[in-house]
């Protein structure tokens, strides 16, 4: 049995996927609604070979100057502003939108959990719209959202851009 692309499965009760053919980063400006308030990106890496300097605390004081590398955090940010970012993501991206920022204890409970309590408490604490972990380099990848809707709508937009790209490069 392959893999089915594009079809929308319920893989818990109110939460549906559907497993995109290979997108890239371009599939974000499909897929992000300005209605929703953040993007909650949950891995982030910066400087991963080289230093460089910041102006931060260390152990709850403040430094003037630490030269850092290989540093991985999440961030949440305005739907506008991660739009803005859209054309500079460079690799992978793994993001929720949502419109409540998640409690705290949120992002450490969500490794241990099962789908059906990971999505519910997502949904509860967040009021999320979707969940895309898109690879560095395109692979099938899930699209995650407790609504049926928003996939049909997100695979109809990305098939016909896709149709319109494909037209484009026959020109």
């Amino acid at each position: 049995m392959g893999i089915k692309v594009n079809q929308i499965t319920e893989f818990s009760k109110g939460v549906y996927e559907s497993i995109l053919d290979f997108p890239t980063k371009d599939v974000l400006k499909t897929l992000v609604s300005r209605q929703y308030n953040y993007i909650w990106c949950l891995s982030y890496e910066e400087d991963k070979h080289n230093w460089c300097s910041i102006y931060k605390k260390l152990y709850g004081i403040p430094i003037e100057k630490v030269l850092i590398r290989n540093v991985k955090f999440e961030y949440i940010v305005e739907t506008s502003q991660f739009i803005e970012l859209i054309p500079y993501i460079t690799g992978g991206v793994h993001i929720i939108q949502m419109n409540k920022i998640p409690p705290y204890y949120l992002r450490g409970a969500m490794d241990n959990l099962n789908y059906r309590t990971k999505y519910n408490l997502l949904r509860k604490e967040t009021d999320f719209l979707f969940e895309l972990d898109l690879p560095p380099s395109p692979d099938y990848t899930p699209l995650i959202s407790p609504y049926r809707k928003f996939l049909e709508d997100s695979i109809a937009l990305i098939n016909k851009n896709n149709q319109s790209e494909a037209r484009t490069e026959e020109m």
